[in-house]
C-alpha cells in the first residue's frame, strides 16, 4: 500500500497521462479531454486523501494558491464573458487540469527517480510518434515530401511537442553516456530529431539548434558568458540578425517588396495575428473566452484570410482568449515560478534540462500553436513542478475531513466534466436521425442533449433544425416557434458565428416576420462577411422584401 500512495507512484501516474494525452490525438477530441479531465480531478483528489492518511506524505505544499487561485478567478471571469460558452468551458477545463497537474508534480517529482518517470514518457511519446509519422509517410503519395502530424492533429502541434522533449532527452543522453542504457536514450535523442525534421519545421529546428548549447548547466553558460562575453554577444547579435532577416523576408512577400508573392503561409500568419489582436482590442479585460479563438476568427479576420483554429502566437492567444486579466494572471504565475526556481540553486543545477525544455517551448509559440493542445499544455505544466520540485517548502497536513470534502468535490466536478462528451453524443445520433428524416426522433434526442449540457449551442441548433423539419412535414405552427426559439438560444450561445444567425434568419423569413429575419441576416453577412451563402441568402430576402 505505501508504495501506491508514494511520491513515485503519483510520478508515474502524471508522467503515463501525459503520454496518453499526447497519443490520443493530444487530447484535442473531446473524448480524450475528458478522460484527461477525470484523470486529473482524480490524482489531484488523490493526493490530498494521501496527505491527509498516510503518515509518509508529508503534507501538502500550499504556498502556490494564491497565483493559482488568482489565475483561476481572472480565467473563470473570461469563461463567463465567452462568445462561444461550450468552447470556454472546454478551455477553460484544460487550464484547470494544467494547474492541477503542476501542483501535484511540484510535489510528486521532488526525487530523481521520481523524474525518471517522465523522462521515460518522453521516451515513449517520441518512438510512438516517429513510428506514427513513418506509416504516414510510407502511405502518402510524396514520401518524405509532406507535413505529417503523427497522432498529434497538426505537424505544428506536433513540432512544439517534439522541441519540448528533446532537451530532456539529450541531457538525459548524455548523462547516461557510460551506462549501459545510453544505446537507447541516444537512439531516442535521434528519433526525437527525425520526428522533429518530418514535421518540416523550420523554425522549431532553428529553435532547438539556439536552444541545445544551453544544456551545457547554468554554471557553464555563465561562466562562458563571463570569460567570452564577447563571443556570446556576437552569437547573440547573429542569432537575432538570422531572425530578423528571416522576418524581413517573410514581411516583405506580404507587403509585395521586391515583387515577392502575398499568397504564401507567412501572408495567412499576419491575418492570423490581426485578428487576434482586433479581438483583444474590442474585449480588453477579458478576451472572447478561453479556446474561442476559433469560433470569433471569422468575425474578427481581417479581409478574407484563410479559417484557422489558432493564432500562432502565444501572446496573442492569451490576449485575445483571456484578455488583460488572464495574461496578466498568468504572466504574474510564471513570474513567480521564474523568482523561486532562479533563487532555488538545487533546483537550478538538477532540474536545468527542463527549464531549457520550456524556454523552447516559448521561443517555438512565437510563431507556432501550443497551449491550445491539451497534451502540450499539460506537459509544460507539468515540466514547470518538475523544475520547482526539490525546493525546500513548509508543508501543511490536511485534517481527514479536508480529504473527505476534496473527493466529494472531486465527485461532483466529474459529473460536471462528462456532461459536454455525453451531450455531444446525443446531438451526433440526432444528426443521423435528421439525416434518415426521422424529426421526432432527433427532436427528443436534441431536447436530451439540451438538458444535459444547456450550454452546447449546437444541441439547440439540433432541436431548431428538427423542430423546423417537423413543421415542413405539415406539422403545428407551434413547431415552426419552437425551432424558432432554439436557434435564437443556439445563435446567442455562439454570438460570433454566422452560420447559426443566418439559420436563424430563415426561420425568421418562413413564419414571416421578414423586417428581423433581415436583421439576422444582415447580422450574420458582418460576421461572416465572405460566406457565399450566407451573402446569396441576404441578397434573395432584401430583393425579395416588401418595399
Amino acid at each position: 500500500m505505501s508504495r501506491l500512495l508514494s511520491d513515485q507512484a503519483f510520478a508515474w501516474a502524471v508522467a503515463l497521462l501525459l503520454a496518453f494525452a499526447a497519443f490520443a490525438n493530444g487530447a484535442y477530441d473531446l473524448w480524450a479531454a475528458t478522460a484527461v479531465y477525470l484523470a486529473a480531478i482524480a490524482l489531484t483528489a488523490a493526493f490530498v486523501a494521501r496527505a491527509a492518511w498516510a503518515e509518509e506524505s508529508g503534507g501538502l505544499d500550499l504556498s502556490w494558491a494564491a497565483p493559482v487561485g488568482l489565475c483561476l478567478l481572472a480565467l473563470g471571469v473570461s469563461t463567463l464573458r465567452a462568445g462561444n460558452p461550450a468552447a470556454a468551458f472546454q478551455g477553460y477545463a484544460d487550464w484547470c487540469a494544467a494547474l492541477a497537474l503542476f501542483w501535484v508534480a511540484k510535489q510528486a517529482y521532488s526525487s530523481a527517480p521520481a523524474v525518471e518517470a517522465v523522462t521515460a514518457a518522453g521516451a515513449l511519446v517520441v518512438w510512438v510518434e516517429l513510428a506514427a509519422n513513418l506509416r504516414q509517410q510510407a502511405a502518402s503519395t510524396l514520401p518524405l515530401g509532406e507535413q505529417m502530424a503523427g497522432t498529434l492533429v497538426n505537424p505544428n502541434f506536433a513540432a512544439c511537442c517534439v522541441l519540448l522533449w528533446l532537451p530532456v532527452l539529450v541531457a538525459k543522453a548524455w548523462s547516461s553516456r557510460r551506462e549501459g542504457a545510453a544505446w537507447f536514450w541516444g537512439a531516442t535523442v535521434a528519433a526525437a530529431c527525425a520526428k522533429l525534421y518530418l514535421t518540416y519545421s523550420l523554425w522549431g529546428m532553428m529553435v532547438s539548434a539556439a536552444v541545445l548549447p544551453l544544456l551545457a548547466g547554468p554554471s557553464a553558460v555563465k561562466a562562458a558568458a563571463r570569460r567570452h562575453p564577447r563571443t556570446v554577444a556576437l552569437a547573440v547579435f547573429l542569432g537575432a540578425l538570422a531572425a530578423g532577416v528571416i522576418v524581413y523576408l517573410k514581411f516583405s512577400r506580404v507587403v509585395g517588396w521586391h515583387g515577392g508573392s502575398v499568397a504564401g503561409n507567412e501572408y495567412r500568419r499576419f491575418r492570423w495575428w490581426a485578428a487576434a489582436l482586433r479581438m483583444f482590442w474590442d474585449n480588453p479585460a477579458f478576451g472572447v473566452g478561453p479556446a474561442n479563438y476559433a469560433s470569433a476568427y471569422l468575425a474578427y479576420r481581417p479581409g478574407s484570410g484563410q479559417h484557422t483554429h489558432v493564432a500562432h502566437n502565444l501572446l496573442l492567444t492569451l490576449l485575445s482568449e483571456t484578455g488583460l486579466a488572464g495574461t496578466g494572471a498568468l504572466l504574474g504565475l510564471a513570474a513567480a515560478w521564474g523568482r523561486r526556481f532562479f533563487a532555488t540553486s538545487q533546483a537550478l543545477e538538477e532540474r536545468w534540462p527542463f527549464a531549457v525544455a520550456l524556454a523552447a517551448f516559448f521561443g517555438a509559440t512565437l510563431v507556432l500553436p501550443g497551449v491550445e493542445m491539451l497534451a502540450i499544455l499539460l506537459t509544460v505544466a507539468v515540466f514547470a513542478g518538475v523544475c520547482l520540485a526539490p525546493e525546500s517548502v513548509p508543508r501543511v497536513r490536511p485534517r481527514l475531513s479536508v480529504a473527505v470534502v476534496a473527493v466529494a468535490a472531486a465527485a461532483a466536478l466529474a459529473g460536471d466534466v462528462v456532461r459536454p462528451f455525453f451531450a455531444g453524443r446525443l446531438v451526433e445520433a440526432a444528426r443521423a436521425e435528421l439525416s434518415e428524416g426521422r424529426f421526432a426522433s432527433a427532436l427528443e434526442l436534441s431536447r436530451r442533449g439540451v438538458a444535459l449540457y444547456p450550454r452546447s449551442s449546437d444541441a439547440h441548433r439540433m432541436a431548431a433544425q428538427a423542430s423546423a423539419g417537423l413543421f415542413g412535414r405539415g406539422g403545428a405552427a407551434s413547431s415552426l416557434d419552437d425551432a424558432i426559439e432554439s436557434q435564437r438560444r443556439a445563435s446567442a450561445l455562439n454570438r460570433h458565428q454566422g452560420v447559426p444567425a443566418m439559420e436563424l434568419g430563415r426561420l425568421l423569413w418562413l413564419r414571416g416576420d421578414r423586417e428581423e429575419a433581415l436583421s439576422q441576416l444582415a447580422r450574420a453577412a458582418r460576421l461572416d462577411h465572405t460566406n457565399p451563402v450566407i451573402l446569396r441568402e441576404l441578397e434573395t430576402a432584401a430583393t425579395s422584401a416588401p418595399r
